[in-house]
This record gives structure tokens, sequence and C-alpha cells, in this order.
């Protein structure tokens, strides 16, 4: 039987009493749901920390070098988000794209998962990103490997960090440090700041040993207009003329990597497997550095590897990588050292592993 509400009980706001059964049910119900739900996102909650715990990595000791320092100090360049074909069309960066073209060069790529705080990872480790870094990329957690910084340290190199302030999350403080938070407002455009700041450290009498200058603001534009509107081709050719007026102020003794850290999609988008968003531009050039090398395909893992080599120092005991010899200017006894160092650094690895054979992934 339905019961009909009168004018007066529905002005009223009192439920007459055939219904208040009804509703002390519905209410249980709904209390029952929303525990339900809760139960689910806490059993997910566990599910995802379990899924993302990733077991402690087995001590290691680095590998001694054998090997001459090659940089007196090398400046890492990192423009985040630029795509391999942007960087090589004259059209939309002329100075980036008359680099690739005169110094040596790479098509860099980066790893499965293609988001900023795994290529941080791989470029300071030599480790490849995973699933934990696409949950993670802004908060990514300290890293818990031997990583090129530390090794600096350890051989009384001081660093510097210019820009996403996820590097000092990953791998501590730096010396010198000129970094705002990697959660810049999408569509703002901060590169005339973050450039002079980098110019500031660059050309001080002190500047340090190893320097990272991470430029954000394309990607963020990138996110915010899509990778193909007018607004982000001109942002994208600002940090050309401002990358451009940076190097040209470095000393003749500083070495030069410029790459970025993965490509996007046209939408603007960045973090899956996927060709345009793997395939990254690099050129470097200064001591250290053979001239004018076309090196074709690259690993961004290798690059831990030859930054270390670059400086003098150890590779990074857990890298997966090897240094790119092809790129550095030895000669063919030096480069044979620096090969086998990386394979006593990979065979220690996959022994502590309990891997029979483990080879570098590159």
């Amino acid at each position: 039987m339905r019961t009909r509400l009168s004018p007066r009980a529905l002005s009223s706001g009192t439920p007459p009493d055939s219904l208040i059964p009804a509703l002390a049910h519905r209410r249980l119900l709904l209390g029952l749901s929303a525990l339900s739900a809760l139960v689910v996102c806490l059993l997910a909650a566990l599910s995802i920390g379990v899924f993302l715990r990733i077991p402690d990595p087995p001590t290691l000791v680095a590998q001694p070098v054998s090997a001459p320092r090659l940089a007196k100090r090398l400046v890492v360049v990192l423009i985040d988000g630029l795509r391999h074909d942007y960087a090589t069309d004259p059209e939309k960066m002329p100075h980036f794209a008359a680099r690739m073209s005169e110094e040596t060069s790479a098509t860099l790529w980066a790893g499965h998962v293609t988001m900023t705080s795994a290529a941080i990872l791989s470029l300071g480790t030599g480790e490849r990103g995973d699933f934990a870094q696409i949950l993670t990329n802004v908060d990514a957690g300290r890293v818990r490997v031997d990583d090129l910084f530390t090794e600096a340290r350890t051989h009384g190199f001081r660093t510097a960090l210019i820009g996403d302030e996820t590097w000092r999350k990953v791998y501590g403080p730096f010396d010198i440090e000129r970094a705002h938070i990697h959660e810049l407002a999408m569509g703002i455009d901060n590169s005339a700041e973050t450039f002079a700041a980098a110019s500031e450290v660059l050309t001080a009498k002190d500047a340090p040993e190893l320097t990272i200058a991470h430029f954000v603001a394309a990607d963020h534009v990138g996110h915010a207009v899509t990778a193909t509107s007018a607004r982000y081709l001109e942002v994208l050719r600002g940090v050309d003329e401002l990358l451009h007026a940076l190097l040209a102020k470095l000393p003749a003794d500083v070495t030069v990597v410029a790459l970025s850290d993965h490509g996007m999609r046209a939408t603007g988008a960045h973090g899956a497997d996927t060709e345009i968003e793997r395939k990254c531009p690099m050129f470097a050039y200064g001591p250290g550095i053979r001239r004018g090398v076309k090196l074709g395909a690259i690993h961004q893992i290798d690059l831990a590897s030859t930054f270390a080599a670059l400086l003098g120092v150890p590779s990074p005991a857990h890298g997966r990588g090897a240094a790119i010899v092809d790129m550095l200017d030895v000669d063919p006894p030096t480069a044979a050292r620096i090969q086998c160092a990386d394979a006593a650094r990979a065979t220690a690895l996959g022994q502590a592993l309990g891997v029979p054979t483990f080879m570098p992934e590159s």
C-alpha cells in the first residue's frame, strides 16, 4: 500500500509515523554503503603500498676509477618535456637545432615510464624508473642506492641545483640551490627568472664542479595549453633564446650536456611508453667531449656513468647503464679502462642480486 503525504506533512518536514521504519532502513543502507566504500579505499591504499614497496637494495662499494678526470666543471642542462622533433626543428628552436647539428649529439631514449622523477632517478643513478614514479612524480622520495652526487661530494666536489626541486627530494641538499617547487602553476612561464639564477651561479668565480640546471616552464605550459598551441611554441622559442644566451656566457673550460627528460604528446600529456614521449634530444661539448660525433640512439640510464667518467669519480654502484665512451675524448686504452670498470660494477651488482650473468641494459 503506497502512503501519500499531505501538503501539511511536507511543509512541516516531519515524516508520518508510517514512513519512519522505511527511512531508518534507508539510513542504515546508506551508512553501510559509506562504510563499504571506506573499507575498499583502505584496502586499495594498502594494496598500492605493498605494490610500490621496493626491496632494500644490496649494499655495494663503488668501483675505483682508473681513468683521468676529463671535465673541470660539468653542467647538465635539462629542458623539461622537450620533444626531439621540436629540438631539431630550426623553425621552432633555431639555436638548439644548430647545436644538435654542429655538436656531438644523440637521440636520447627515456625509460618506459616517461615522468620527470623517473628521468631524475636514471640520470643520477643509472637505475630505471618504474610504476612508482607515475604515482610519486612530484613527491619523489630520497633515493636508497648509490648516486652520482654522493660520489661527487665524496671526492670533494661541490654541487648546485637550479630549477626543479625534485632533484633535492631525490638526492638531498645541494651545496648551492636556486630551486623552485615542482608544483609551479600550469601555464606560468618562469624561464627568465630561472635562467637568470643559472647565469648567476654558473658565471661566478667559485662555480661548483657539478651543476644541474632544470628548466620546467615549457613542460608546464604544454600541459596547460597543449604542445601544438601558439602559446607553447612561443614559450619554447623563448627558452631557446635564453639557453643560447646562457651558454654564450660560460667559460671555455665548462663541459655542457643539454637534454630533455621526456617528450610529450600533442595534448601536452606524457608518462606512457610511446615514441613521441620517450624520444629526447641531447647535445654535448667542452673538455672531455669528442667533437662533432653523431651517436645515434643512446639510453638515459647510460648518462649517470658517463657523467661520472667526465668527473673522474666512480659510477653509481647500482647503475644498470654504462658510460658512453664514444662521446668521451679519450684514447682507446682509457676507454677500455672505463668499460672494464663498468663491467666490474655490473658483475658485482649481478652477484649481489643473485643473477648468474648480468650485463648493463644498454
